[in-house]
C-alpha cells in the first residue's frame, strides 16, 4: 500500500473525514484528499503529525504491508532537520498567492481527470489556458464586488 492508502485507510479507522483530518494538522481537506490519491507526498513533518492524529506510528504509514522494517523512530527535530537539508520548508504565502496555487492544483486535477498532463501542452496551449484562467478570474472578482 502506498503512504496515501495507508492515510486514507487509518483516517478511516478513525472515522475521520478529510476535512476534520485536515483541521487537526493544518492543511486544508483538498491537501488531504492530494495525500491520499498519491497526487503530493505530505512531508515529513506533516507525516508525523498525520500520525499523531491517528494514533499511528509514522513507519505504519510508510509501509503498512505487514513486513517488519527496521527504522529508527522519526522525532520532529529529526524530521526538520531533513527537511531542511533537503529544502523542504513550509513556506507562507500571501492570499493571493494561496489563490493561484488553489487554482492551479484544481486545473491540475481536472486535467488529469480528463486524461491530460499540463506538461503535454506546447507553451501556446499552455499561454491561452493561462490567458482564460486570468479572464476567469477577472470575471469572479467583478461579480464578487457587485455584491
Amino acid at each position: 500500500m502506498s503512504i496515501g492508502d495507508n492515510i486514507k485507510k487509518y483516517r478511516k479507522l478513525n472515522k475521520l473525514t478529510q476535512k476534520e483530518l485536515g483541521e487537526k494538522i493544518g492543511k486544508k481537506a483538498i491537501t488531504v484528499r492530494q495525500y491520499e490519491s498519491g497526487y503530493i507526498e505530505p512531508p515529513t513533518s506533516v507525516l508525523i503529525k498525520i500520525g499523531e492524529v491517528l494514533n499511528v506510528p509514522t513507519e505504519k504509514l510508510i509501509n503498512d504491508s505487514g513486513s517488519e522494517i527496521s527504522l529508527p523512530p522519526v522525532t520532529s527535530e529529526t524530521a526538520k532537520l531533513v527537511e531542511k537539508a533537503l529544502g523542504i520548508v513550509d513556506i507562507e504565502y500571501t492570499q493571493e498567492e494561496k489563490e493561484a496555487l488553489a487554482l492551479t492544483d484544481a486545473l491540475d486535477i481536472l486535467l488529469k481527470r480528463n486524461g491530460y498532463d499540463i506538461s503535454s501542452f506546447t507553451a501556446s496551449e499552455a499561454d491561452l489556458i493561462i490567458k482564460n484562467i486570468e479572464n476567469m478570474v477577472t470575471i469572479m472578482a467583478n461579480l464578487k464586488e457587485k455584491k
